[in-house]
């Protein structure tokens, strides 16, 4: 009898064991898909940049609360996902150590935004735990599912839309206020998709760019791009339904997004040669590569032919950015002077209702932060990812082409990929230099 009532102690010890791991499961996935869907929308969405609204209050809860939440979840329960504080502490010491010539460059000139040090002294800090605990439990291939998860879902129902829009089947019943190279009003259909760019040609095609929910089609070919490079490079373990691919490469065309396009055509044929063997690299370079500069070729041709405009205004912001770099080439003329590159551009542009926005982020963060946080926020991460593996250097280098062209430098986004590659350095250094069993969380996957 005591035999028995012990088994069943025991059995009724691991159910309630069990629905408690599963309890936490849930709760962690409510608190990334809030995270990742946070992350999406202040990535210049349009609700991000509304004017008179409360969105981007919220959105910046969302991501802040959720990261913290999870953070202070982990080293709460330190002992159970076996998370080594002290090294985590370290990370953040380090972290913030790196950024102290910026910061103070920063405030000594007067251009450090609220929303600058909430990005980068508070929800930085706050992920490294966070972060370095999903990489070393394999966590990130989750994080990257649910990424493409909520990017298909919001391409889906934006091409549903854009198409009926084009069909001439709905029209714009709303509108929304933003600030986006000035402030503008943008039509809207029911708050989920909207019409912030006119009518382009685009290989050959005369369309209205597919913009979802974001304030221009380069924001919204970023999103899509990054979900793409990521199943493109690292499809072998993530496993994602071809369906889900289609959607986004037909969202990506949507988009008339140049830069985009030419960036997975890339990316398709970097993973080709980075998965083949010597001989067959020699083949594929002597037979593949003047297929892909042909097409390329094709793109940029029709590109300068439709929209020869935008062409000539990025070639002048590269200018003006370098110039802007020049007056402060150490380190830049602080984090909020994003208009360090007005004196350089056309005096047309400067005008009402010209076009005075920026387009390179390269340019951008060299402006800003100078060498050291080009090096710090872009040289560093592209070129030790190598170390990580051949896969995470061909998604950094790609990266690196699309952020060159798109301003995306002050989004949560791009901090977070920033982040991810740092922390993944760090995790092959300590494997190499320490024992793994160190290292290695539970599994709850």
């Amino acid at each position: 009898m005591m035999q028995r009532n012990g088994e069943e102690l025991n059995s009724h010890n691991n159910v309630c064991s069990q629905s408690s791991e599963n309890s936490e499961l849930i709760v962690i996935n409510i608190l990334e898909y809030t995270l990742i869907l946070g992350v999406i929308l202040s990535t210049n969405s349009v609700f991000w940049n509304a004017i008179g609204m409360t969105y981007n209050y919220v959105i910046r809860s969302m991501v802040i609360l959720s990261v913290g939440l999870l953070s202070v979840w982990l080293c709460v329960n330190y002992r159970h996902y076996r998370v080594n504080l002290s090294k985590q502490l370290m990370l953040v010491v380090v972290y913030l150590l790196m950024l102290v010539p910026i910061l103070a460059n920063s405030w000594i000139a007067g251009e450090l935004a609220k929303s600058d040090w909430i990005r980068l002294l508070v929800f930085a800090p706050l992920s490294i735990p966070y972060l370095d605990w999903i990489v070393r439990n394999n966590g990130l291939i989750r994080l990257a599912r649910k990424y493409i998860l909520l990017i298909t879902g919001l391409s889906a129902l934006s091409i549903l839309f854009w198409g009926a829009t084009q069909l001439g089947i709905l029209n714009s019943n709303m509108s929304l206020a933003i600030s986006w190279g000035g402030q503008q009003v943008i039509p809207g259909l029911w708050g989920v998709q909207f019409f912030p760019q006119g009518e382009v040609g685009f290989l050959g095609i005369q369309l209205i760019r597919n913009c979802g929910i974001f304030c221009e089609a380069p924001m919204y070919s970023f999103v899509i791009t990054v979900a793409l490079m990521i199943i493109i490079f690292f499809h072998k373990i993530i496993h994602i339904e071809r369906w889900k691919i289609v959607i986004l490469a037909i969202t990506l065309l949507s988009t008339a997004a140049t830069t985009g396009v030419i960036v997975i055509i890339l990316s398709l044929a970097l993973k080709l040669l980075l998965d083949s063997r010597m001989s067959l690299k020699l083949l594929i370079g002597i037979i593949g590569l003047p297929i892909v500069f042909v097409v390329l070729e094709s793109i940029l041709t029709s590109k300068v032919n439709s929209m020869g405009g935008s062409v000539d205004i990025r070639q002048e912001d590269i200018i003006a950015g370098y110039h802007a770099w020049m007056q402060r080439p150490l380190l830049g003329h602080g984090l909020s002077d994003a208009d360090a590159y007005l004196p350089f551009i056309s005096f047309y542009r400067t005008v009402l209702n010209g076009n005075d926005g920026f387009s390179s982020g390269l340019m951008q963060v060299l402006s800003k932060t100078g060498i050291y946080g080009g090096v710090l926020f872009v040289a560093f991460p592209v070129l030790l990812s190598r170390v990580i593996s051949k896969q995470v250097f061909g998604f950094a280098v790609l990266l690196f082409v699309d952020f060159t062209m798109t301003v995306v430098d002050n989004t949560y986004l791009l901090l977070i990929i920033v982040l991810l590659f740092y922390v993944g350095l760090v995790k092959q250094v300590s494997q190499k230099y320490f024992r793994p069993s160190e290292w290695v969380p539970e599994n709850i996957n």
